[in-house]
């Protein structure tokens, strides 16, 4: 009898741990402040090779308004990228540096951790990978909103 319950609770554990989707990489948006929309018509994100102090250039990213939604408010500029999955800048293992080229601005983007949320219950739970925190410029900073937003101040 015994057995027979533990082997059910092993069953039930294991058929619960199944229902939760799979969850990928986190992705994240970004937020300018203090830019005016000329200084932020045109972005450039250049992925780097984690840890090599950017010296390793793994590739390049523009955003534009061909492949962007820019959306303006007073000094604050929030920028949505639109990846194929329209999910955003995905969070790799890389580092990476944000150019906003008029007036030239370089943030380096490093350290970039993510958490797995699950939502949902039952059958249905979904996992969301977010933003959680990430250095800019050597500095410490959180998503405390849970936007998954990386926030450049001029």
């Amino acid at each position: 009898m015994l057995k027979l319950l533990f082997l059910s609770l092993v069953v039930c554990s294991m058929v619960s741990s199944c229902t939760k989707g799979k969850c990928g990489k986190a992705h994240f948006q970004l937020t300018t402040i203090g830019f005016s929309e000329e200084e932020t018509d045109t972005i450039i994100i250049r992925r780097f090779e984690k840890n090599t102090n950017f010296s390793i250039l793994y590739d390049s990213l523009f955003l534009h308004k061909t492949n962007t939604s820019f959306s303006f408010y007073s000094d604050t500029t929030y920028v949505y990228y639109n990846s194929h999955d329209g999910s955003g800048i995905p969070v790799d293992d890389f580092d990476y540096q944000i150019s906003l080229p008029q007036p030239i601005s370089f943030f380096k983007l490093t350290d970039i951790t993510y958490i797995h949320e699950y939502i949902g219950s039952g059958e249905k739970i979904v996992c969301y990978p977010r933003l959680s925190t990430y250095q800019l410029d050597g500095q410490m900073k959180k998503d405390s909103e849970g936007l998954s937003r990386v926030v450049v101040k001029k």
